[in-house]
């Protein structure tokens, strides 16, 4: 799919990409989704790796998090860029995310580009936690990319 050139640099890079993140439910992730989706509206699509939690679905995980402050400039200026985001189930403690084959077949064929902004960021954390959360979940999302063939880039960010 071709655009023309007509914002930033920045935001030219990022039209027609899909772009796949990992911590997209913490801190600095609802920051990152949020100035993506406001600055470069012609993202393609976010693909959001989001776990269920406390008996809440990604789903409803993800419109909780939009219900937040963060997000209200963006309801004002892109009422439906909800529509670029889709939650893909997944849990970093688990082998290869809990990917289903499908959801692993969409982010190999889709992504161009990765945030991994997912770590466990407590300091007395258990070894065996800490390692699986912060070092295997990094070496999968390697692993992963290394079968992107429209991979551009990865961040990682911690």
């Amino acid at each position: 799919m071709e655009f023309e050139a007509h914002g930033t640099p920045i935001q030219n890079f990022y039209t027609g990409q899909s772009i796949f993140i990992t911590g997209g439910t913490g801190f600095l992730g609802k920051i990152l989704i949020e100035k993506l989706l406001r600055t470069c509206p012609n993202i393609s699509m976010i693909y959001l790796l989001i776990r269920s939690k406390k008996e809440k679905s990604p789903e409803c995980r993800l419109d909780e998090i939009f219900e937040k402050p963060l997000f209200d400039r963006i309801k004002r200026e892109v009422p439906n860029f909800h529509k670029k985001i889709t939650p893909i189930v997944g849990d970093l403690d688990a082998r290869d995310f809990g990917l289903s084959e499908n959801d692993k077949n969409i982010l190999i064929t889709q992504t161009s580009i990765i945030f991994h902004v997912a770590a466990n960021v407590r300091f007395f954390e258990h070894i065996n936690i800490a390692i699986t959360e912060n070092v295997t979940a990094t070496h999968t999302i390697l692993k992963l990319a290394k079968r992107m063939p429209n991979l551009k880039v990865t961040f990682f960010i911690y």
